[in-house]
């Protein structure tokens, strides 16, 4: 027997603080559909497993950046990607490795361009 005081949910009740925080849920999930989208693509293109790793880490740390430094609201959480990437934060809170920031940055930019061909964002950066 679930119910809103034991957090469980029922085909007539969904608990209030699942109701009242659904929006924000809704932001990283936008970030990650796109980031999938974006690993299929590539995963379809041929890319090797080696690389897809390297891509993981990028997308992995490029969304923990959005979301941290940024904190976006709805679809301006793509926006970020329409722009040049955090270094400095990279740096700071990833790796100050040049190596890493520029495998970093050529996967931001790839993501961004892969967003603005499927019309996810427009040249300017927005939506």
């Amino acid at each position: 027997m679930g119910g809103v005081a034991t957090g469980e949910t029922t085909s007539t009740q969904t608990p209030r603080r699942v109701r009242s925080h659904f929006p924000f849920r809704a932001v990283p999930q936008m970030c990650v559909d796109a980031m999938a989208r974006f690993t299929m693509h590539l995963k379809a293109q041929g890319t090797s497993p080696r690389t897809m790793s390297g891509v993981y880490g990028d997308l992995n740390a490029a969304g923990s950046l959005v979301m941290c430094c940024d904190a976006p609201k709805g679809k301006d959480v793509l926006n970020s990607f329409g722009s040049g990437p955090p270094e400095c934060e990279f740096r700071r809170k990833i790796s100050d490795s040049p190596r890493a920031l520029a495998r970093f940055r050529s996967t931001w930019d790839a993501f961004g361009r892969f967003l603005r061909d499927l019309g996810m964002l427009r040249d300017d950066g927005e939506l």
